[in-house]
This record gives C-alpha cells, structure tokens and sequence, in this order.
C-alpha cells in the first residue's frame, strides 16, 4: 500500500510539471530567451506552444519572431525515497524571439 501511494504521488508531481508556465530572460531590448519545462511525456510542440504564448504577451501587441532554431535539452534528477533512488527525467526547450522589426 505504501508504494502504492508513492508511486501515485510521483506519478502526480511529474505529471504537474506540464502546468508550469514558460520563463523569460531578457538578453537585450526587445530580444528575449524564453525557456518552457516538462516532464518526460512533454512534447517539443506542447513546450514550443508554452513559448510562442509567453512571446505574445511580451511582445503586447507587436509581431513575434523566433531567432534561429529551438534547443532541447532532457535532464534527469534522482531522489531518494524511504532509501530507494528514484529518477525522473524532464525536458528544456530554449528558443530566442524578437519582438517587433528587430
């Protein structure tokens, strides 16, 4: 019963990894590193749609403009549960945009 439920807990806590919004960084004005995460049933086209919605409210109003091609990354982390190791792998999709005629 007890691996039960932790097994479900897992499956829950890697399962919200989907919910989490894109991030943005900005490398100069108007010019944004945007970067969406998921866990390892994320799509690249699920995490690219994350971004191009982040894009648009960034952009308020003007075009967005993807520069140069996405990257993608897939990182493991492993935890410890009552001393057994559990690893969990998620995905990172980086991509560049300008907004407006930059």
């Amino acid at each position: 019963m007890v691996r039960l439920v932790l097994a479900l807990s897992l499956l829950w806590v890697v399962g919200c990894a989907q919910w989490l919004p894109a991030r943005s960084k900005e490398i100069s004005s108007g010019v944004y590193e945007l970067t969406a995460t998921g866990n390892s049933f994320s799509s690249r086209e699920a995490l690219l749609q994350k971004i191009d919605a982040k894009a648009k409210k960034l952009c308020a109003g003007s075009a967005a403009t993807r520069v140069g091609p996405s990257q993608m990354d897939v990182g493991k982390q492993e935890t410890y549960i009552n001393g057994v190791k559990q690893t969990g792998h998620y995905i990172v999709v980086k991509q560049v945009i300008s907004c407006g005629s930059k």
